[in-house]
């Protein structure tokens, strides 16, 4: 997968980890369960066209640190760091994939997105542009 890496810091001190490309508006991505980063790319080619994505490794994943013991509060306030991060650039999309969901609508207390879609199923049919036959 094409991009940067760089890092966040959370409101407790974790190294969050985080992989950046493509350009437009902020799209933040937050994987489900055992997943990573690399999880996206299947999708990464086709969003980072449309706009500049930033994929998050949630705490004890990847390219992330953690700390002890788990709170699924601490998972709310890492998407929240990451999307406040991200907000110089304009308002924030975050798409949430299973238990990464949970995660963004937690952290969505804390940050004010300008949309939040969130998703069972890691897509399994292409994704199309707006406007484009399902």
């Amino acid at each position: 997968m094409d991009g940067y890496r760089h890092e966040v810091i959370s409101a407790d001190a974790t190294r969050i980890g985080l992989l950046t490309a493509g350009a437009g508006p902020p799209l933040l991505l937050v994987h489900g369960g055992m997943g990573c980063i690399e999880s996206w790319q299947p999708l990464w080619s086709t969003l980072t066209s449309r706009w500049r994505v930033t994929a998050m490794d949630r705490r004890g994943r990847g390219s992330s640190g953690d700390t002890g013991p788990y709170e699924l509060g601490k998972e709310f306030r890492d998407v929240a760091a990451v999307a406040a991060s991200m907000a110089g650039d304009g308002p924030v999309d975050v798409f949430g994939h299973s238990y990464g969901a949970t995660c963004a609508l937690g952290a969505a207390g804390k940050h004010r997105y300008a949309g939040l879609p969130c998703t069972s199923r890691q897509g399994r049919r292409p994704l199309r542009p707006a406007g484009g036959s399902a």
